[in-house]
């Protein structure tokens, strides 16, 4: 690479040495050129990797798990020794309106296949003289639900599924 020789005379006022400014110009040409050890193929093909990295960790963060394994047996033999130990709250099982409405809004779920709908607000109400909550959970598109829980027991009385029209 040719320097002008202007450069280096002593009218120019100048604070690098010849060497000095011809490494200069060589780093400045190699970073023009796509940097040092690294090209823009390599560049790219580590934005690709990372974005199939990231796709992968959100789909396995998504994936729905199995139901939960479980044994049949016969639980007469464990109500029958344990009778006399069963204990009921005053209040019942379902004591306040957030327990009945985390209870509720999982059996809606479940019912309606738990496949994630986008939901608009769950509701609830309560009838003091039969001790029954009634929770009401909207989905998208017009879908949704309502259950009737009895406060004492916790027993699902009724439960209605509203159907979408489209």
């Amino acid at each position: 690479m040719a320097v002008p020789s202007v450069f280096f005379q002593n009218e120019f006022p100048c604070r690098y040495t010849q060497a000095e400014y011809l490494l200069f110009l060589k780093v400045q040409n190699i970073t023009k050129n796509g940097g040092g050890c690294m090209t823009k193929k390599v560049w790219f093909y580590l934005c690709i990797i990372q974005a199939i990295i990231l796709a992968g960790v959100i789909t396995i963060s998504l994936w729905p798990t199995s139901a939960p394994k479980f044994e049949k047996a016969n639980l007469e033999e464990y109500l029958v020794k344990h009778s006399n130990r069963n204990y009921l709250p005053d209040a019942g099982y379902i004591p306040d309106a957030k327990t009945a409405k985390i209870i509720g809004s999982q059996i809606l779920d479940n019912l309606n296949g738990n496949s994630g709908y986008i939901f608009s607000g769950v509701y609830i109400e309560y009838d003091e003289e039969n001790r029954l909550w009634l929770v009401s959970k909207g989905y998208s598109l017009f879908r949704g639900g309502e259950i009737v829980l009895e406060q004492d027991s916790g027993k699902v009385i009724k439960a209605f599924l509203t159907i979408s029209c489209f």
